[in-house]
């Protein structure tokens, strides 16, 4: 199954393990119980864990990634499940009730020695997954009266609460160092701006407005500066220092969106209302009487990111999710009315790439400026397309399962730092969550699943980008 999704489904009112291509096609089976769910595959690839009812108690097993040596690894009568593996494959984490409530525990792979690393809580505390360094454990627990984000060191010495936040929290964005994340926060009833340190869990307020809408955070190349958005007085383009420190306004604007800073950091690139028309209008004729719909215009607009400076790039009424080709002066977006188009700074014309679907969002050139990814709308579903940075060779790296009895949606993509992968979120398992893909297709995975299982993420279709993927 190399190369293949491993997962469970439940067919005929059965759960087993399957292994299937990323871009559809024959399920290949891996158990035929009826009851196994929850697989992990280790980080070398060669082992499944997972959960299962086989045996008459749920309990962890453990087999070679083709379904063959199953292996059963735990034996009590309590509830063991939700396995992960350790990053050097030589332990399990898992979640079980054999202290009563819910605990996460750690075990050697064969199964010995296995130990409660959160007796010490109450509340339950299940999803565990493992840190890339092995160094911590990511879980869920309601022992605060609310989900919240833990981490715990294997030895179940130290656990830290990472989130502390009882609201909803959206639009994150790392750091280029991948230590801290910038997330739009309404903790205080309206949205606003933080930044977290994802090691320590601390964490800063950097734009706070009593009565705004603040957000869109978008990192600068170097790590130092945010800039967002705000949409009320004063409304516009703000840059502020990672820590908060030196907010200044830009450059006021309508309804601004989607800040995005040019590779060299000079210029900012984003979409505000101008023009057209807000509300709705009657006209008449003698007796006859029709409404003429609104039609706001979404224009781009390009800043000089130290003064200030505005200038207006060639560019259709209806333009939206910029982003920066990396010879710093070419810019793509998204028009629903002609597909995907590309202007410049240097007055050149808006010029049509893609045209095969003009339903399009979230236009957001590789780093390496060679490929375009983005979503389109195909029937009754968004799926993530990925094509040349001309416009040529597009290709849906998200294609429905011929086989699935639920519409699936693909959306928001993100780059991986080195162009190799593709971030986006997905209500393939009923919610939003986060999901990675190889630029090819292959190798889609679910990542930041303690997160989502956490704090619930909203999608609403609006051309706005929701998480930076930065080194």
């Amino acid at each position: 199954v190399t190369g293949q999704l491993v997962f469970a489904a439940q067919r005929e009112g059965n759960w087993n393990l399957y292994a299937a291509s990323p871009q559809g096609g024959d399920w290949l089976p891996l158990t035929n119980d009826g009851t196994s769910r929850a697989p992990a595959v280790s980080r070398d690839g060669a082992r499944i864990a997972f959960e299962s009812h086989r045996d008459g108690n749920w309990e962890i097993y453990a087999m070679a990634v083709d379904g063959s040596g199953v292996t059963r690894l735990t034996r009590d009568p309590a509830f063991d499940g939700e396995p992960s593996w350790s990053p050097d494959g030589k332990q399990i984490a898992f979640a079980s009730t054999r202290h009563i409530d819910l605990d996460i525990w750690v075990m050697n792979a064969d199964g010995t020695n296995p130990r409660d690393l959160t007796d010490k809580s109450p509340a339950a505390d299940f999803a565990p997954a493992w840190s890339p360094d092995g160094q911590w454990i990511a879980f869920t627990s309601w022992r605060t009266g609310t989900a919240q984000i833990f981490i715990v060191s294997p030895d179940g010495a130290q656990t830290i609460n990472l989130s502390q936040n009882k609201f909803d929290d959206q639009s994150p964005a790392w750091s280029p160092d991948g230590k801290k994340i910038a997330y739009v926060s309404f903790e205080s009833g309206n949205s606003n701006i933080y930044v977290q340190d994802i090691t320590t869990g601390s964490r800063q307020l950097v734009e706070s407005h009593p009565k705004g809408i603040n957000g869109a955070p978008a990192w600068s190349p170097d790590g130092k500066q945010i800039a967002f958005t705000r949409w009320s007085n004063p409304a516009g383009v703000f840059v502020a220092n990672a820590d908060g420190s030196n907010e200044r306004l830009l450059f006021g604007a309508t309804k601004p969106l989607s800040p995005q800073w040019s590779p060299d950091q000079t210029k900012i690139v984003f979409t505000r209302q101008f023009g057209g028309t807000t509300n709705d209008r009657q006209l008449c004729f003698y007796t006859l009487c029709f409404t003429l719909l609104a039609n706001p215009h979404w224009k781009l607009a390009v800043l000089d990111a130290n003064t200030g400076a505005f200038s207006e790039p060639i560019n259709t009424d209806h333009s939206f999710s910029p982003t920066w080709s990396t010879d710093n002066t070419t810019i793509a977006y998204a028009d629903a009315t002609f597909g995907i188009m590309t202007t410049d700074t240097l007055g050149g014309q808006a010029t049509t790439i893609y045209s095969q679907n003009p339903a399009v969002q979230s236009t957001m050139y590789s780093p390496d400026g060679s490929k375009i990814a983005f979503m389109v709308r195909q029937h009754d579903h968004w799926e993530i397309d990925v094509m040349n940075a001309d416009g040529s060779n597009a290709t849906s790296l998200t294609p429905p399962d011929p086989l699935a009895f639920n519409v699936v949606n693909s959306v928001a993509p993100s780059w991986s730092p080195d162009s190799k992968q593709i971030l986006f979120l997905s209500d393939r398992n009923g919610k939003w969550e986060f999901f990675v893909v190889n630029v090819d297709g292959t190798g889609l995975t679910q990542v930041l699943k303690s997160v989502t299982d956490s704090l619930p993420i909203r999608y609403n279709f609006s051309n706005e980008r929701v998480i930076d993927w930065r080194k």
